[in-house]
């Protein structure tokens, strides 16, 4: 069996069914950790397929995650987005239901522990915070590129979101 989680960073528009917290916007440094989460997943081998992702812009930005054994059919990942807080979705083919992290990468916490659609989120937080924190957002994208683990295209729409954001 086999668990699909995926790191989603920024704008990923509503997934349906997902209930999530909504705020006014996000400050720039709860974007830009969320940006250095995912250029040192990128840099550190968590993500599987970085240049799958959709760019800047498009509604979708993933990055896939091998985890531990658990029930068939189930997709967990984490998402957010300028109005959106980062959150922890579970999908399966019954039920979406989903949890805020809080904290800052990598001391994640959750909001609730409870069981989401029978799977229990904690069992994500460890990956998460073990994605080593080695990089800001800019210089982990660099990193990638120059490593051959990002293309040019993906570097440059991922810059330009973190210079947007003024995220170092």
């Amino acid at each position: 069996m086999r668990i699909r989680p995926l790191i989603a960073a920024a704008a990923l528009m509503a997934i349906a069914g997902c209930r999530t917290s909504e705020v006014d916007v996000l400050s720039n440094a709860q974007i830009c950790n969320g940006l250095a989460m995912y250029a040192n997943g990128i840099l550190s081998g968590s993500c599987l397929q970085p240049n799958r992702v959709g760019s800047p812009g498009a509604n979708s930005w993933v990055c896939e995650l091998q985890l531990p054994v658990a029930p068939a059919n189930v997709d967990v990942h984490t998402t957010f987005y300028p109005t959106t807080p980062l959150h922890l979705t579970v999908n399966t083919p019954a039920c979406t239901g989903n949890t805020n992290l809080t904290g800052t990468w990598p001391n994640l916490a959750l909001a609730s522990p409870a069981l989401i659609c029978g799977i229990s989120p904690a069992t994500f937080l460890t990956p998460l915070r073990a994605i080593p924190n080695t990089h800001t957002a800019r210089a982990g994208f660099l990193a990638a590129q120059n490593q051959g683990i990002l293309d040019a295209q993906h570097t440059t729409a991922w810059m330009n979101l973190a210079r947007n954001n003024s995220c170092p």
